[in-house]
């Protein structure tokens, strides 16, 4: 396993998540990570499944977007 960082804006300040994954995340999966890690510290409140349509090609990473969360950068650490 590898140690990523995954950095990320939200209300403008820099935040890093660490986490351990055999490679490199992709972007759909940063953002389920960051979105899990944000819910669990209740910094978004109540995140609506219902916020996103169903057929967004990226829902997790629009959800993110909705909270003004944006990922700014992975890399490994």
């Amino acid at each position: 396993m590898s140690q990523w960082k995954i950095a990320y804006s939200q209300d403008n300040n820099t935040q890093v998540l660490d986490v351990d994954l055999p490679a490199k995340p992709d972007m759909a999966e940063a953002a389920e990570l960051v979105l899990k890690s944000v819910l669990k510290k209740g910094e978004l409140g109540e995140v609506k499944l219902t916020d996103v349509p169903e057929d967004h090609p990226e829902p997790t990473i629009a959800r993110l977007e909705k909270h003004a969360i944006i990922i700014t950068g992975i890399t490994q650490g």
